[in-house]
């Protein structure tokens, strides 16, 4: 019962979505341990001269990532973004569709 509740108090925190800079944070990371893991695994089964280790090296780096990026953690959710309001973005569109109908009018 116990771990129910601590399973369920778990996904609540990691259930908001990753904002960008988490996305980037993320990406970052897959891409430093999969490198990591793969120059790791070349030699140590070029060493070894089985290639089989080699590939289970370059597997356990794909587990570490899943493992570390699939969930929300709270390390990619720290940015707070200031989204622009909707009535500033149809003002924008509004005022550009004047000028290019000025400068329509005025091309003709």
């Amino acid at each position: 019962f116990f771990f129910a509740l601590t399973m369920a108090s778990l996904m609540m925190n990691l259930s908001a979505p990753m904002d960008f800079e988490g996305q980037r944070k993320a990406e970052r990371l897959i891409h430093i341990i999969i490198t990591t893991c793969g120059c790791v695994g070349l030699v140590f089964g070029w060493f070894q001269q089985e290639y089989s280790k080699c590939v289970y090296t370059i597997f356990a780096g794909i587990a570490l990532c899943i493992l570390l990026v699939v969930p929300n953690w709270p390390y990619y959710k720290g940015t707070s973004m200031k989204w622009v309001d909707d009535d500033l973005v149809d003002k924008y569109w509004e005022e550009e569709a004047e000028k290019e109908k000025k400068d329509k009018d005025n091309g003709d």
